[in-house]
């Protein structure tokens, strides 16, 4: 623990003192903020002076402790908050939900806790640290140490399904936004528009930016949309979907191949409408193509010209891949899937919606006939894609 009380309640932060006020205090009694047992100093020349407990105890404090790396790191953020006149707590205990957040704030009678987080847990563990924040009228506010981001280009990144539960959403026009920060550089990343092309490959804007450029609110602005490249990266994953086939065949994927042979199609036959992107397929246990070929094939082109397409009935259909909703508590207005989907498909005059749970087909899907006229469908698609201003993402 960063901090400890001493007899008359004062509490000490050791990582701030010198090394002649460490020796002063050395021989001093401390005690746990939290199960006020009595606590050892720990100041070694190679480690940050900490507090720790004399015998491994069941104290809250003690429990999912990470390192130096996230020790720094929390201290780190604690001064910067400090340096803003943010009303912060370091490391406090919230008796009525039982759980301590690395940093408490208060902003304008809110209160947020900030979660430095640098190893993995289990997502049983963060659902319900969440809940308890919630049931505390707390906004958590996870940051994850910057070794957990995984890039693969300037513009790509890997999202496996431990990340995935610490993406954010605050409003329904904030884009989907991860945060990422480095104690060693100091450095906070933030990731937004986030949208899944694989089922853990991510296209993504990264901003970088030094923790003396930038203030706690400044996390909250959105990044201007760079679609010229989003849409070039769209182009060049389609063309690559149309012409080579997918690796690795089995699992999923080859069960994917089966059915499209068990409906005499192959994938250079399939309308432009599939793998198309959407933020709501963080929700998705299937890739874009799978499910975007099955809703095309299966539910809209057998339906007639102003046949109904029930929402409950393709929620149903597909509610096997999809994962809960209430798993990502940190995203709150993000349409779900099948709802986001329909109302694409809309932007395309292929079905229209006549009330909240209805749409009708008004228009029959086209089919290429070969790999190039598919190829050649597929960017007028995205172009007109490209050209509605109303596309968000």
């Amino acid at each position: 623990m960063l901090q400890a009380k001493t007899k008359d309640g004062t509490l000490i932060i050791p990582a701030k003192l010198t090394r002649t006020e460490l020796e002063k205090i050395r021989q001093k009694t401390f005690y746990c903020p939290v199960c006020h047992e009595r606590v050892i100093l720990k100041a070694g020349q190679h480690v940050m002076p900490h507090f720790a407990h004399y015998e491994k105890k069941n104290c809250p404090s003690t429990q999912g402790g990470e390192g130096p790396y996230h020790e720094r790191g929390k201290l780190i953020l604690y001064h910067w908050l400090k340096k803003q006149h943010i009303s912060a707590k370091l490391e406090p205990y919230i008796h009525s939900i039982q759980q301590q957040p690395d940093i408490l704030l208060t902003i304008r009678q809110k209160k947020i806790a900030i979660e430095f987080q640098c190893s993995r847990i289990s997502s049983e563990i963060i659902r319900k640290r969440n809940s308890g924040y919630r049931k505390a009228n707390i906004e958590p506010i996870w940051i994850l140490g910057e070794k957990l981001l995984k890039r693969r280009s300037k513009k790509m990144i890997l999202l496996d399904s431990f990340t995935k539960q610490f993406i954010h959403q605050f409003s329904p026009s904030f884009p989907l936004t991860l945060f990422y920060f480095c104690p060693t550089t100091q450095t906070f990343t933030q990731v937004q528009r986030i949208n899944l092309l694989k089922q853990t490959l991510a296209y993504a804007q990264l901003r970088q930016a030094h923790l003396s450029q930038i203030t706690f609110l400044d996390l909250f602005t959105k990044q201007s949309f760079d679609k010229k490249t989003f849409f070039e990266t769209l182009k060049r994953m389609k063309r690559n979907f149309r012409i080579y086939p997918l690796s690795q065949p089995y699992g999923r994927v080859l069960a994917w191949y089966n059915w499209l042979y068990a409906k005499q199609t192959h994938v250079q036959y399939l309308p432009a409408h599939v793998y198309l992107p959407l933020p709501s397929q963080i929700y998705m246990k299937t890739p874009l193509w799978d499910w975007q070929s099955r809703f095309c094939l299966d539910i809209v082109h057998p339906a007639p010209v102003n046949a109904a397409i029930p929402l409950s009935f393709c929620q149903n259909y597909f509610r096997r891949v999809m994962k809960p909703l209430n798993n990502f508590p940190l995203i709150k207005h993000l349409p779900e899937p099948m709802f986001a989907y329909l109302k694409l498909l809309e932007s395309f005059n292929i079905v229209k919606q006549i009330d909240n749970y209805t749409f009708i087909k008004t228009k029959q899907l086209k089919f290429p006939n070969h790999v190039e006229q598919a190829v050649e469908m597929d960017q007028q698609l995205l172009h007109e894609m490209y050209e509605k201003t109303s596309f968000k993402v």
